[in-house]
């Protein structure tokens, strides 16, 4: 991931976050979930949690 540092007031955080968000492309997305769940979480730290979850792909029918 490649970090980009935005300057603003405190009042445009929101708006460069959702920005940037919406930017990302959908694995983008997922990648950085599990980025903030490894930062946040610990697994490494705690073996005792156990993981559990699934990914699960939806396929929509395009409707346009």
């Amino acid at each position: 991931m490649e970090k980009v540092v935005q300057i603003g007031n405190i009042s445009d955080q929101d708006e460069f976050r959702r920005a940037s968000t919406r930017a990302m492309t959908p694995s983008e997305r997922v990648d950085a979930l599990f980025e903030m769940q490894y930062n946040y979480l610990r697994w490494d730290l705690n073996p005792r949690i156990e993981r559990v979850g699934k990914l699960k792909r939806i396929n929509f029918q395009d409707v346009s």
